[in-house]
């Protein structure tokens, strides 16, 4: 989907932008930025959407991000979220790559974090007892001003690079030319449609949810719906929903003791044996090992 441009201030005491959220929803907002960004989420639940992949995210959640790489938090309506032990505050932290100057990355002393801002590209995600290590680190650099922060910030990239990391996009992920915002202007009409036709759909996925219902939404006959949909987000709108159905389905799997055929229907699925084989597909696991091997575990 074509994301907006944000445009990121650090102010003239900083070299990079470090702010605490203290609120627990985030919205749909579809969008990039040329820093790299690294956010801590405290006490929020939902769906991510990172490039081309559609993931839950917990209190806790630890990403990494690079720049232009798409990407939004949508926070479950209602749901609290005080399970995993977390701030209640979400820390961000964004920067340019050349943020200490073009030379600096390339100091020997600094070879690990190069490699990891490099993976970033495609968006990575941290592990529980990353997150445990780097916490006290990112809570205090929000408070932090100056070179104390400065340092703190290095510390937390040096911990990062030594850490195991899960990509997020898929290596085949790219924007289109033309569609990515690097002029720095804001979305188009184009961008704001997508942006919201994806809240739409967000909103109504665990329900029956049609194609032509959202071409309706979007105010398109269904094959310029089609058409529209699939270059803006470069999946159909049929692996669209059922990415975020499947993603539903992981979470009711993980934190309910429901049957299954009662999940796959609950998250909008015709029937079992179409869940089973989508979620066999996707996951590699059948319905009932991924939650004999995750339940109660919650990433």
């Amino acid at each position: 989907m074509k994301p907006s441009y944000e445009q990121i201030h650090t102010g003239r005491d900083a070299s990079f932008r470090c702010f605490r959220n203290t609120g627990s929803s985030f919205g749909f907002f579809w969008h990039l930025h040329p820093e790299i960004e690294l956010t801590l989420i405290g006490r929020s639940a939902g769906r991510r959407f990172v490039g081309d992949s559609i993931a839950r995210f917990h209190p806790g959640d630890l990403v990494l991000l690079g720049p232009h790489l798409p990407h939004t938090w949508m926070s479950t309506p209602g749901r609290p979220a005080p399970g995993l032990r977390s701030s209640p505050t979400t820390v961000v932290v964004q920067f340019l790559p050349d943020f200490l100057g073009p030379e600096f990355l390339t100091r020997p002393e600094l070879w690990r974090v190069r490699r990891l801002l490099a993976a970033a590209a495609r968006g990575l995600h941290f592990g529980r007892a990353t997150r445990t290590a780097v916490q006290p680190g990112l809570l205090r650099l929000a408070k932090l001003t100056g070179l104390p922060q400065l340092m703190e910030l290095l510390a937390i990239l040096d911990s990062l690079s030594r850490a195991p990391a899960t990509p997020l996009a898929s290596a085949r992920f790219h924007i289109a030319p033309g569609t990515d915002g690097f002029n720095g202007e804001h979305a188009t009409g184009a961008g704001h449609r997508i942006t919201n036709v994806c809240r739409f759909i967000n909103a109504h996925y665990p329900e029956p949810l049609s194609q032509s219902a959202a071409a309706r939404f979007a105010h398109l006959s269904n094959s310029a719906f089609s058409r529209f949909f699939k270059r803006a987000t470069g999946q159909s709108f049929t692996d669209y929903v059922g990415a975020l159905r499947l993603s539903l389905a992981c979470d009711r799997l993980i934190q309910t003791e429901a049957k299954i055929a009662t999940i796959a229907q609950d998250c909008g699925f015709a029937n079992l044996s179409n869940f089973n084989r989508r979620f066999a597909a996707s996951k590699k696991l059948t319905p009932r090992e991924f939650r004999r091997q995750y339940g109660g575990n919650p990433p």
